[in-house]
Parts: structure tokens; sequence; C-alpha cells
């Protein structure tokens, strides 16, 4: 298991008992988050393990910079005043997809908006993973993604 995921385990237990709360109920909604995952870990463990390939970027970077070959787009953000915010309807979506006893492997190009949505989704009782370095890793291994043909308007997000 990846060490910052130990660690935020961890953190979360301590601040669990410096605020008088059982840490069991941090621990056993922690238990879901399982690891950041290689891409190579994740490609050979893609059809195997998981229930679906959640693809937490916006929909037009989904369509046009290459996705994993059946993933599903369901953006855990909002893009706005030049930041990403939290979606609200993120978990919901999801549940609307998957029941809570499917494990999921959350994607986006770097790895950092699949983690925060991984541990969103774990809170909410999926078992899931992340891939580490995101897309861009996983292309740099050279593994299968699928890039939609957005009939010649390169770079336009519309």
């Amino acid at each position: 298991m990846a060490a910052t995921t130990l660690l935020h385990r961890f953190l979360l237990i301590c601040a669990a008992t410096a605020f008088n709360r059982p840490h069991d109920h941090w621990s056993h909604r922690l238990l879901h988050l399982r690891a950041a995952l290689s891409p190579t870990e994740a490609h050979e463990n893609i059809q195997t393990v998981y229930d679906g390939v959640i693809d937490v970027r916006m929909s037009a970077e989904h369509r046009l910079e290459g996705r994993i070959v059946d993933s599903i787009c369901i953006p855990a953000q909002l893009w706005e005043h030049g930041m990403y915010l939290p979606r609200h309807a993120f978990v919901p979506d999801v549940l609307e997809q998957f029941e809570t006893d499917c494990c999921l492997l959350c994607v986006c190009g770097d790895g950092r908006r699949s983690e925060l949505a991984a541990q969103q989704l774990a809170a909410a009782g999926f078992s899931v993973d992340y891939i580490d370095g995101g897309l861009n890793a996983w292309a740099e291994q050279s593994l299968e993604l699928e890039i939609e043909d957005d009939g010649g308007l390169v770079g336009s997000y519309v």
C-alpha cells in the first residue's frame, strides 16, 4: 500500500482521537480506499478486479485528450473562476451507475483529482483505487488510450 495512503489513514485516526470521535468510525470508512496503483498494475487488473473505471476529468478532457477504453466520464470537480471546485453531484452520479459493493478505479490527467475523488467514493462505501500519476503516467508506459475523432476541432473544448 502506498505510504501516502497509510500516512493519510494515520492522520485521520489522530484527528478523530483529538476531537474525541471514535476512530473505528474513521478507520471503517477508510478501509475502502485501497491504493494508488502504478499504471502497469492498473492495466493488468482492469478487466479482472474492477467493476468500472471512472474518469473524473471534465467531459471535454475525456473526449479529446484520450481515455482508458470503456471508462465512464463522471466529473468530480467543476472548473470555475480558474480553479477546480468540488462537484456535489459526483457521488450521487456514481451511485446511479454502481452499487457500493463495486470495486472502482478512478483516473484523471495527473492523479491529483482522481485521488480526491477516490477519497470521496471511499467515504461513501466504495472500494476504490486510483492511478498514481494519472493518464500522463499511463501514456508514458505506452498503454492503450482511446481518442475521439473531434472532426478537425483540435484543441477546442466544444
